[in-house]
């Protein structure tokens, strides 16, 4: 993983989440990359339909010590191309919306719960607007 220059961000450190992600913008920025980030921290299975799970706040306190905006994308509910569970999956079309980008710049640390959980909700309703109705699988 060295060799493909990845940053690396402890979740088990006993070090503030706060220092490390300053850490990791400063390396953020000298390699001059983008970061994806899947900031649920794992995925949701939901019976009912397309949803998500409470955002982790990872990927908005390193955008914040790195002052660089974040751009949300959101990938359909695959519900009726792939099922885990029972192990098949269907060709069709997957769809993945790209969002506008959120900028950092004069947002204040106090207010990173506030934009993650209205990034949450913004994402959410793209979430159900590209995802087709769910068929029954048997």
């Amino acid at each position: 993983m060295r060799l493909s220059d990845d940053i690396f961000i402890s979740r088990g450190n006993k070090q503030s989440s706060s220092d490390m992600f300053k850490k990791a913008s400063e390396e953020l920025k000298s390699k001059n990359v983008s970061v994806w980030f899947f900031p649920e921290g794992t995925r949701g299975r939901f019976d009912d339909g397309p949803d998500l799970l409470p955002f982790k706040a990872g990927a908005f306190l390193l955008a914040y010590h790195a002052k660089v905006p974040i751009v949300p994308v959101v990938a359909m509910d695959f519900h009726n191309l792939y099922n885990k569970r029972k192990f098949w999956s269907m060709p069709g079309t997957f769809k993945i919306k790209v969002m506008e980008p959120i900028s950092m710049e004069g947002v204040k640390e106090e207010d990173l719960k506030d934009l993650m959980n209205q990034t949450r909700d913004r994402m959410l309703v793209e979430l159900r607007k590209i995802s087709p109705p769910r068929i029954a699988i048997d």
